[in-house]
């Protein structure tokens, strides 16, 4: 009988040891999903954008606007330079640049924007001038970008362009309401 017992406590040890293995192993498998689930997902970082770069031409002259604020926000007062002095009742091809040339560094994030199209909208807003017309020349396949335009001028006037790159992952439709901002430019512009 004494074997009987010492038999039935090394059965019920190996059960204990067990039971208390699985525990370990469940309650283990727990945290380590808890620790995932806290995680941040990963952040698309931005580009730092320190210059936006405008030209238009209707096939015989050239007018160019040139934002540039290399320090970036907070620092010394951005450079821009404008010679947009448009003609009347004109057609303008229009294409923009977007630098990164902070520290000495020329980064094109226009190659950025371009392949991520579908994330990205650039946006035109006058203020002080409204006969000027500006349809999207490129595309994501469903909505423009803005890369290259079209501007149409009509009658005279003088006021402000404001050119306003939207960043919008998940949430483009062709409009200039959702997403964030990297970079809003305003330049004055003419039409004679």
């Amino acid at each position: 009988m004494k074997n009987k017992s010492l038999f039935q406590i090394n059965t019920m040890n190996k059960s204990h040891v067990l039971f208390l293995l699985f525990a370990l192993v469940f309650f283990g498998a727990c945290k380590k999903d808890e620790e995932e689930l806290e995680t941040p997902p990963e952040v698309n970082e931005e580009e730092l954008i320190t210059t936006l770069l405008l030209e238009l031409s209707d096939g015989t002259d050239t007018f160019n606007a040139s934002f540039r604020d290399l320090d970036g926000p907070g620092g010394d007062d951005p450079v821009i330079v404008s010679d947009l002095e448009l003609n009347e009742n004109t057609q303008y091809t229009a294409t923009i640049q977007v630098l990164n040339e902070a520290d000495g560094e020329f980064e094109d994030i226009t190659l950025e924007v371009e392949e991520e199209g579908d994330e990205h909208l650039f946006c035109f807003g006058f203020e002080g001038i409204s006969d000027i017309d500006v349809a999207y020349a490129d595309s994501d396949g469903i909505y423009g970008i803005g890369i290259e335009s079209n501007w149409s001028t009509a009658t005279s006037g003088s006021g402000n362009v404001t050119i306003t790159l939207k960043h919008q992952p998940g949430v483009k439709d062709g409009t200039c309401d959702p997403g964030d901002t990297d970079i809003e430019v305003s330049f004055p512009i003419s039409v004679n």
